[in-house]
């Protein structure tokens, strides 16, 4: 399998670029500086590199190995193109909007994907999965990980948005007996049902118009590994058929072509949907569900675990001051008001947030007011009054409190915790004494 390296700031040039790219068949790491290239991805060889040329980061010569076969120079969109001599090291110069047409002329320069036998197939290398979290709920998720990695069946997370899904589905890779083979992820949303049957499945060149090479999918790129189907409720329900096909009888046939292809991966799925709401919706086909959600994994959203909320800013903190070069710390208050927050965004909002924080704070110090305005402007609780009639035991009175503050908070034991004012563990020790009252 190929690799293109693309490194460019816009995100929607990127992604422009990379869809072209992807639909050559060849596999693409896309990111928005040489710097995070080589955090996210250090020691990986390219092909072909389509950069920018900016030297704010490190100089892209730096990611360019002994066995590439070709740098792009690409023109920023809000730059005019410049005629004349490329500058030293790069092969070709690419404007945008850019033409497809263009785009494969550049690429055909590197071998046929097809051509790359399987113990050539590589996929990005990232940087060691962190699941970080010492709350309860974190916990039982580690525990139960550890319990799933060593099987074979395919395993179904649920999850809110932005709550760590594929994270979670590395953790699981790395800790099987996969490990050693690629983890492969595909997002079933982020494609139309052709190119997702494509993308997943392959074809052979001539399979349809602009089928140039043989293309191998991602069931056969993970030989020996993981793929992580994420956001399968998106899938179309043609596509379903199909997939439950292969994980049913483990061979399939590439778009176009008659070889049965008999691949050696494991299956992960996730969706942010309610299961028994999906397919009631006609969203997801009931048999693939049993056959996908064998073993489920629930990744806890993070207002469930709010006292992992410190230890997850100081560790996203120390990545964007790694990647800006100056250190910074959070102020008591700012961490204060990091925990008030219900963050609805879950982890990848709070990533987010002390990204801005870090960028909108001059000093070494990040003080509350440089966070993002939704996580300041949250809306002073309303929380329900209840009454306690007077002759009532401490002990009755107390287990009311409890209960009806945890039932105000829709269950969530850490932020109950925080408004009573006692430890989680006395908490839990509360509720082990008696059942919670009902709604």
């Amino acid at each position: 399998m190929h690799t293109v390296l693309i490194v460019i700031r816009d995100p929607e040039v990127r992604a422009s670029l990379g869809g072209i790219i992807t639909e050559s068949g060849r596999e693409v790491v896309s990111v928005g500086s040489c710097r995070e290239a080589r955090r996210r991805f250090p020691g990986r060889e390219y092909d072909v590199v389509f950069a920018e040329a900016r030297g704010d980061d490190g100089g892209i010569w730096g990611l360019v190995n002994p066995t590439c076969q070709a740098t792009v120079l690409v023109d920023p969109p809000d730059e005019d193109p410049v005629d004349g001599q490329l500058p030293a090291g790069f092969h070709a110069r690419l404007s945008t909007p850019f033409e497809p047409d263009r785009v494969a002329e550049l690429l055909d320069g590197a071998a046929s994907p097809g051509d790359a036998s399987p113990d050539q197939t590589t996929e990005a290398v990232p940087a060691p999965v962190r699941l970080l979290g010492t709350s309860p709920a974190m916990r039982r998720l580690k525990d139960r990980i550890r319990c799933m990695a060593p099987a074979q069946a395919p395993v179904l997370i649920l999850g809110e948005t932005g709550s760590g899904k594929e994270l979670v589905a590395r953790q699981l890779h790395e800790s099987s007996q996969r490990s050693e083979g690629p983890f492969v992820a595909i997002n079933c949303g982020a494609l139309s049902p052709t190119l997702l049957e494509s993308q997943l499945f392959g074809h052979e060149s001539g399979s349809f118009t602009g089928a140039k090479h043989r293309h191998r999918g991602v069931f056969e790129r993970a030989q020996g590994g993981t793929v992580f189907l994420d956001e399968i409720t998106e899938m179309s329900v043609d596509v379903q058929v199909r997939l439950l096909r292969v994980l049913e009888q483990g061979a399939f046939h590439r778009i176009g072509g008659e070889e049965l292809v008999k691949p050696d991966f494991r299956a992960v799925a996730a969706t942010n949907r309610a299961p028994a709401q999906a397919m009631a919706e006609g969203r997801l086909r009931s048999d693939l569900y049993y056959r996908l959600g064998v073993l489920q994994l629930e990744v806890p959203p993070l207002r469930e675990r709010l006292e992992d909320v410190e230890l997850l800013s100081k560790a996203f903190l120390e990545e964007v001051a790694i990647e800006e070069g100056v250190a910074k710390t959070l102020t008591p208050a700012t961490l204060d008001r990091l925990r008030e927050h219900a963050w609805p965004g879950n982890v990848r909002e709070l990533r987010n947030a002390i990204y801005v924080a870090y960028l909108m704070s001059e000093g070494s110090e990040i003080p509350p007011e440089a966070l993002p305005v939704e996580v300041l402007s949250d809306p002073p609780s309303q929380e329900p009054v209840f009454r306690v009639q007077v002759g009532t035991s401490l002990e009755e009175a107390e287990r009311n409190l409890i209960t009806r503050t945890l039932h105000s908070m829709d269950g969530s034991k850490p932020r109950a915790a925080t408004t009573l004012g006692i430890s989680l563990k006395t908490l839990y020790n509360r509720l082990k004494t008696y059942p919670p009252l009902p709604a």
